[in-house]
């Protein structure tokens, strides 16, 4: 997932008196000269190198306030409930915080409570976003008595089901149906032993095809799949 990770905070020991310095209000900086809060996804399922977390230019304005915005590709934990596949919807979490400092030295606060998505620039064609809201929490480490706040951002997305209804779905349909035809071929010909065999192999495709759609973390058997073994 591809985010656009805003921060700001107020530092008034970056304050200036703009007619002190030509009317200057706002400079940009590089984020190594300013003490910056080291914000970082904590359910990241990949490690994220601090080096490459903040490679925008920090907006320091003259009232002391900082504003970074960083470009940030993440990778998060999300169980998945698959059991309706492939007309599943899923609720996770992304946890925004610090693991350096706590709720003594910063306090993370979420702008944004409900997230539109209709401006929300979404590439997928696999899933679709229902909805997505902002809020703040705050949580203690099992080693630490120290509070620390967080910001999560619950998203909810669902399957685009249109493959798979055409690609799974039909095809289950119609080896049950040719299933039950088989009793009305005569058992003498032979082709009722052929028909059922083809019907075999074609269901061992199908549950190949279907496990090779799913989640390698999901928990549940999907009703279609437990369908098809019987």
């Amino acid at each position: 997932m591809t985010v656009r990770l805003e921060l700001s905070w107020a530092n008034r020991d970056l304050a200036w008196n703009p007619r002190d310095y030509g009317g200057i209000e706002n400079i940009h900086v590089q984020p190594s000269l300013i003490w910056i809060p080291y914000i970082t996804l904590l359910n990241s399922a990949k490690k994220i190198d601090k080096n490459i977390l903040h490679p925008t230019r920090a907006v320091v304005r003259n009232t002391g306030d900082v504003k970074l915005t960083t470009p940030l590709t993440i990778e998060s934990h999300c169980v998945m409930d698959i059991r309706h596949f492939p007309f599943d919807q899923h609720l996770c979490t992304l946890i925004f915080g610090s693991w350096t400092h706590d709720g003594t030295h910063v306090n993370v606060t979420s702008v944004l409570t409900k997230i539109y998505i209709e401006a929300l620039e979404i590439k997928s064609n696999d899933f679709q976003l229902i909805d997505m809201n902002g809020r703040r929490s705050t949580y203690r480490h099992t080693c630490c008595r120290e509070i620390y706040y967080v910001g999560l951002f619950d998203y909810q997305f669902q399957r685009r089901s249109a493959l798979y209804q055409v690609g799974i779905l039909l095809p289950s349909a119609l080896i049950c149906l040719l299933s039950a035809g088989i009793f009305w071929v005569p058992p003498m010909t032979g082709h009722r032993l052929k028909m059922g065999l083809i019907l075999l192999l074609a269901n061992l495709i199908l549950l190949m095809t279907l496990g090779l759609s799913l989640p390698i973390s999901a928990t549940a058997t999907p009703s279609i799949g437990k369908f098809d073994k019987t």
